[in-house]
C-alpha cells in the first residue's frame, strides 16, 4: 500500500469516526432534553407526595419517627451501567469507605445498581443484590421496580448492630 492510499484510508476512517461522534452528540442532546423534562416532573411529584404524606401523618401518626442520628441498614448504591461517567463509580466506592471509617459499626446491606459499579463491589460481602442500571430514560421505572423488589427480599435481620 502506498503512502497516499494509507493517508486516504486514514482520512476516511477519521471521517467515519467524526460521523459517529456527531450522531452520539445528537443522541446525547435528545436524552438530555428528555431527562430535563422528566426531572422537572419528578420534582413536582415528589413535592406533592411529601406534602400529602406530611398532611396525612399529622392527623394519623402511624409510624414512629426515626431518630435523626439513626444509621440506615440498607444503602442503595447507584453507579454507571456502561462506565461513561468518568470516575463516578470510584467516587461512590470511596464515599462508602469514608462512611466505614467514620463508624466502626457501619455494616449496612448494599444494593448495587449499575454493572460497572457492581464490578467494583464484586468481592464485598455486604452486597445483597446487584441490578443492571437503566440504559435509557424509559428504563428507569423498570429499574426502580427491581430496586423495590430487592428491598423486599433483602434480609437485614443479621445486619442490626
Amino acid at each position: 500500500m502506498t503512502k497516499r492510499s494509507q493517508l486516504k484510508e486514514h482520512l476516511h476512517t477519521l471521517e467515519e469516526i467524526g460521523n459517529i461522534m456527531t450522531a452520539m452528540k445528537n443522541l446525547c442532546s435528545i436524552e438530555m432534553n428528555k431527562t430535563t423534562k422528566f426531572l422537572l416532573m419528578q420534582e413536582r411529584v415528589m413535592k406533592t407526595i411529601q406534602e400529602v404524606s406530611s398532611d396525612f401523618l399529622s392527623f394519623f401518626p402511624i409510624f414512629p419517627r426515626p431518630k435523626i442520628d439513626a444509621t440506615p441498614v440498607i444503602y442503595i448504591l447507584i453507579g454507571s451501567e456502561r462506565g461513561f461517567c468518568g470516575g463516578f463509580n470510584d467516587y461512590v466506592v470511596n464515599q462508602l469507605a469514608k462512611l466505614k471509617e467514620q463508624s466502626t459499626d457501619f455494616n449496612p446491606a448494599l444494593i448495587s445498581v449499575g454493572r460497572k459499579l457492581a464490578l467494583k463491589l464484586a468481592n464485598d460481602s455486604r452486597v445483597m443484590a446487584t441490578l443492571d442500571g437503566p440504559n435509557a430514560l424509559e428504563e428507569i421505572p423498570t429499574v426502580i421496580l427491581k430496586i423495590l423488589q430487592s428491598l423486599g427480599s433483602v434480609d437485614i435481620s443479621h445486619r442490626q448492630p
